[in-house]
């Protein structure tokens, strides 16, 4: 096949023997324009969106991706290029929105510095992602996405969903906060990569939230540790859980306690409920599930922890401190699991 000779950009036609494409497409002339590509007799069409605009929803387009969330209350906010955002984005009450990454990615900022999350869910708002793109933030924040980060509120739910993309923070991918009474957080994800840089002291997926509720069915969580569960109640049906470091555990009542696990049960200082339900997935790591006490939680909030492995494939080491009796028939765990474990 013949190497394209010519473009049209509107009514503008122009070879490529003597332009360069990329030098064309930036003209001022041709932004917004449709986009001709001819090969011999073949043309594509593209649409190129004017570098003006970072999102669009329902045909009315805003320059930047935060007066897009400020102007719209229900809907889908879809990304025209590639945005860096200088401030924490939040999603609070009253917001149902959905972010359509259209090809396109959103990034910190490498002079922004936070102790906290990119972009969050708060006071009752509720996120949806889906698309091909990501969130990238960074080494100077904590995490990339995931709900609750402020004190107060007003006891409603916070829902996070994620149906695909590409997510890494330096601590946390994705995690969650929340108290007995206020905060409360939703998170699902039914597909997307989580990814925690710092591979030595992280969490893929960290999740602190008190009676907070966990749904995962696909994705692939990369840490430290993958998922560290410290309260709330967690159902995994799928998804592929890898703990790249070697494995530690620390008696931690800020933040995550666990390196080296594919999923960690460990019971927070708030010594709220945990229930833990696997039906599916793959977990790896010096330990592919572990459980512990590290804070020498009393007897009556250990009661509090319910674990149930009835399926998955578990291809490292399995370990609990405090229950037996939690995995099934056809759950597949290594030949020298502790027979206690086994119901």
């Amino acid at each position: 096949m013949e190497k394209i000779k010519k473009i049209q950009i509107g009514e503008n036609i122009y070879s490529l023997t003597d332009n360069d494409l990329s030098e064309l497409l930036s003209l001022t002339e041709n932004k917004g324009k449709i986009l001709k590509v001819g090969d011999n007799n073949d043309l594509t069409v593209f649409v190129l969106e004017n570098d003006k605009y970072e999102a669009e929803v329902n045909g009315t387009k805003y320059e930047t991706l935060r007066a897009a969330v400020e102007a719209t209350e229900t809907g889908t906010i879809k990304l025209l290029k590639e945005i860096v955002l200088d401030a924490q984005l939040k999603i609070t009450d009253g917001k149902t929105l959905t972010i359509d990454f259209n090809g396109h990615s959103i990034r910190a900022d490498k002079k922004l510095a936070l102790n906290s999350l990119l972009i969050g869910v708060e006071f009752g708002g509720s996120l949806t992602f889906e698309g091909i793109g990501g969130v990238y933030a960074g080494t100077n924040t904590y995490g990339a996405i995931g709900t609750c980060m402020s004190v107060g509120g007003s006891g409603k739910t916070s829902q996070l969903i994620v149906n695909g993309g590409y997510y890494e923070g330096y601590y946390y991918a994705i995690s969650s906060e929340g108290t007995k009474t206020e905060n409360l957080s939703n998170i699902q994800i039914n597909g997307g990569t989580f990814k925690a840089l710092n591979c030595l002291d992280s969490i893929a997926f960290y999740n602190p939230a008190y009676n907070g509720t966990v749904t995962i069915t696909d994705g692939e969580f990369i840490g430290a540790t993958a998922c560290e569960i410290r309260a709330g109640n967690a159902t995994i049906s799928g998804g592929h859980f890898v703990g790249v470091a070697p494995f530690t555990i620390v008696a931690n009542s800020g933040g995550s306690a666990s390196t080296g696990c594919a999923l960690a049960v460990i019971q927070h200082s708030s010594k709220q409920s945990i229930s833990v339900n696997v039906t599916g997935g793959l977990f790896e790591g010096a330990y592919s599930f572990y459980e512990a006490n590290p804070l020498k939680n009393s007897q009556t909030d250990i009661d509090k922890v319910k674990i149930t492995l009835t399926g998955g494939a578990f291809k490292n080491p399995i370990y609990s401190e405090d229950k037996t009796k939690f995995i099934g028939a056809k759950c597949l765990v290594p030949t020298d699991t502790n027979e206690t474990y086994k119901a």
